[in-house]
């Protein structure tokens, strides 16, 4: 990937497709034929990848990497970085990654500020009505502080991260 600027890293994301002609994305689930309508030659659509986090950083490059992000020395043994806190693995994300517009990105991310309930309820409301007008499928709401955690564990009672997400029921005809 051209895009990155170390030797090796691992970066979590997700393949999307973008329709160029309506400047969205597609509903997911349509990947594989936009894959192939790629290899055909067709342009209204294209693949693009999302980078959400980033797991390892190593080898050149790495140490000018960690200097320019304040990892301290010994913080990223062997280049594992998943217990660094959300927030010093998206400065190492933007630092290794040159976005290419619709083929490289990162995944849109806005921080609610501290304050009362009320106002971080609605701006989070707000986000997630505007992830929905852009036709994504919700939201995503992690605490920057905290390391990055698979499984049941991550969503569990006092979890690391929360999906808000549109369900969509069909229309009712009266």
């Amino acid at each position: 990937l051209q895009a990155v600027g170390v030797d090796e890293c691992v970066l979590d994301g997700e393949m999307c497709s973008y329709d160029n002609t309506y400047s969205r994305l597609v509903p997911f689930g349509h990947n594989r034929t936009i894959a192939q309508e790629e290899k055909e030659g067709k342009t209204e659509h294209n693949l693009f990848y999302i980078v959400f986090d980033t797991l390892l950083v190593r080898g050149k490059g790495a140490d000018m990497v960690f200097k320019e992000c304040t990892v301290r020395p010994g913080e990223a043994k062997s280049g594992l970085v998943g217990h660094l806190p959300l927030e010093k693995r998206r400065q190492l994300m933007h630092s290794i990654v040159t976005p290419l517009t619709r083929r490289v990105e990162f995944v849109k991310s806005r921080v609610v500020p501290e304050g009362r309930k009320k106002e971080r309820s609605d701006a989070l409301f707000t986000e997630f009505e505007k992830a929905i007008e852009r036709g994504e499928e919700g939201l995503v709401v992690k605490d920057l502080t905290t390391p990055y955690v698979v499984g049941e564990k991550s969503r569990s009672k006092g979890a690391y991260y929360y999906k808000l997400k549109i369900r969509k029921i069909g229309f009712i005809t009266l």
